[in-house]
């Protein structure tokens, strides 16, 4: 019976298609789904593709997370980042479930920076697979993504996003991975200061709505906060650095179905 009850609650979540959790990690939860424009987080070529290229180290973050406060519903990420001249490159491996459903997403990035730097081009392919063991099924598909980055100004720069635009079949009926578009908008008023507006809609959901601040509190410690409107979710976090290691907490409320807990390690390497 328990797998019966793991996808009752799969199916419950007001948000919840396939891998729609996808996107959930210790880098980018704190400050919800607002990172389209975060050219800071080397993460956030899953969110936007082009920011693989707007880095200046090779890092690799492995990330852990508890959904709802549930075992059950545990997802893992391994990412990595890098450039070198003009290009940035990313890969990503993410699991989400147990043996009785489960989730896989292998990711790989490239991206190209234009105009001195003020333009970046990116995009992602990604392997989706479904594993059903009570059933004996699994399902795949390959899916793509497109964004582009624009920095306006020393302190306003903008993104766009077009997520699983291929429209990925996982069960033979076009989007089953909904096309997610996502535009947003980066203000830095100096301090070190960060503020994070973005826009997300796909074909099935209204429109969600993402805020996002981060700030420094000392030179090793930086606070982040969030705020997502579909569904209700508030959010914070913490990034401890030392030298080349980083190590991230966030933290996520869902007011029906509770608290998200991720945990994450990074280690990053400056050319």
């Amino acid at each position: 019976m328990k797998h019966h009850f793991l996808i009752v609650i799969l199916l419950a979540l007001p948000l919840q298609a396939a891998f729609e959790l996808s996107g959930s990690n210790a880098f980018s939860n704190a400050m919800g789904r607002s990172g389209v424009t975060n050219q800071r987080l080397f993460a956030a070529f899953l969110l936007n593709p082009a920011l693989s290229a707007g880095g200046s180290a090779t890092n690799i973050g492995l990330s852990y997370s508890k959904p709802f406060n549930l075992v059950e519903l545990s997802a893992a990420n391994l990412i990595l980042s890098t450039s070198f001249r003009n290009v940035g490159l990313g890969g990503a491996v993410y699991s989400f479930g147990n043996r009785q459903y489960q989730e896989v997403r292998i990711s790989a990035n490239v991206s190209h920076r234009l105009l001195q730097d003020r333009l970046l081009l990116g995009v992602n392919i990604h392997w989706y697979q479904l594993n059903f063991a009570h059933y004996g099924s699994t399902r795949a598909a390959l899916g793509l993504d497109l964004g582009a980055y624009v920095r306006i100004s020393r302190y306003v720069s903008t993104g766009f996003s077009l997520l699983n635009i291929n429209q990925p079949a996982l069960s033979g009926y076009r989007e089953d991975l909904p096309v997610v578009t996502t535009w947003g908008i980066a203000l830095q008023p100096g301090g070190g200061i960060t503020a994070y507006l973005t826009v997300e809609k796909d074909r099935w959901y209204p429109v969600n709505l993402s805020f996002g601040v981060e700030a420094p509190v000392t030179r090793y410690l930086v606070f982040q906060s969030g705020y997502q409107t579909n569904p209700t979710l508030p959010s914070l976090g913490l990034r401890l650095r030392w030298n080349w290691i980083s190590v991230f907490y966030a933290f996520q409320y869902h007011f029906q179905l509770g608290p998200t807990h991720a945990w994450g390690l990074a280690v990053s390497k400056k050319k």
